[in-house]
């Protein structure tokens, strides 16, 4: 630590002398040239963040995050270190070879080894801590729900703008293919609900902007939720917790529930399908009812709402 510190000490200085030769003649953009690195890796900018102003390089080439790798790699970045929960992302698997696992919460000396030149969070109780080893981001889970949003935030950030707009183009492409593929599936007036069980048999309801697939098929899809999920749950905070006796009138023709279980062990699942409440619902009748795998569609990243509006496409297509 005592070194890094010095460095870091000797890059400052270097800079101010580089800015005061500069004088009046400086330019009036963020961007300024650290001369003691390379000529790329030296270029930072101001980045505006709920803490404040962020000094970031304009182009950061070692990323470690707690929360965001689907969105980094989702427009190209190149991150180095990412928390255990990353490598459960089922759409990612192919890209995960040379991300380094840190642990769950992150290992801060594994940080220190990987030597990052950016770090984004979502834990607001890690910023200061992060912010010692490398330039931090803290960004709010589901701050950015919408995945145009969520493309362009992360575009920004990592200098790699084009290839969010190349990610947008394929996007909107198979999403017009998706919607043409459901035509004549169902008629305007058919409601879709999401809903989540948890292993101390809570019931949630959700709404289009916390995961569980909610972008895919309210936002992306542009499917219609029953109109007391989009009075009470999508006018209101985007979730809400029911009784398993009010669960009839949440319900939709089509309703999709993920069931947190990290211990594997089903219980929760089970009673609920041995409950007559569940076994009258007009969808379970139906067979339009399904139990989706809760890491395809707890996340809401880029790359996993385009794959979940495939999923949904394959079962309501069925």
């Amino acid at each position: 630590m005592v070194k890094k510190s010095l460095l870091l000490s000797l890059s400052f200085l270097l800079t101010i002398l580089v800015l005061s030769a500069c004088g009046g003649n400086s330019d009036s953009s963020d961007i300024v040239q650290d001369q003691s690195v390379g000529e790329s890796a030296g270029q930072v900018r101001t980045y505006e963040t709920v803490k404040g102003n962020i000094e970031i390089p304009v182009k950061p080439e070692r990323i470690v995050t707690d929360f965001y790798v689907g969105e980094l790699l989702s427009v190209g970045a190149n991150v180095v270190g990412a928390d255990s929960d990353a490598f459960a992302h089922p759409f990612i698997q192919d890209q995960l070879s040379k991300i380094m696992d840190l642990g769950s919460p992150i290992n801060v000396e594994m940080i220190l080894d990987l030597e990052p030149d950016l770090i984004i969070t979502m834990y607001e109780d890690r910023y200061e801590e992060y912010s010692r080893i490398a330039p931090t981001l803290y960004i709010p889970w589901a701050a950015d729900a919408d995945i145009y949003d969520t493309l362009e935030k992360f575009g920004d950030i990592t200098g790699n703008s084009s290839e969010a707009k190349e990610f947008i183009a394929e996007y909107d492409k198979e999403i017009s293919e998706a919607k043409k593929k459901l035509e004549g599936v169902f008629d305007e007036d058919t409601t879709f609900g999401i809903y989540e069980l948890t292993p101390d048999d809570k019931l949630y309801v959700f709404g289009a902007n916390f995961g569980r697939g909610g972008q895919a098929l309210y936002d992306a899809l542009g499917l219609k939720a029953p109109e007391i999920i989009e009075k009470e749950v999508m006018n209101g905070e985007g979730w809400k917790e029911i009784s398993y006796e009010v669960l009839p009138e949440y319900a939709a023709d089509y309703m999709f529930l993920t069931v947190y279980d990290p211990e594997g062990i089903g219980q929760s699942l089970k009673k609920l399908q041995n409950l007559s409440i569940y076994q009258n619902l007009e969808a379970v009748k139906n067979n339009k009812f399904f139990v989706n795998d809760f890491d395809q569609f707890y996340r809401y990243d880029p790359i996993a709402i385009r794959e979940q509006v495939k999923l949904f496409v394959e079962m309501l297509g069925k």
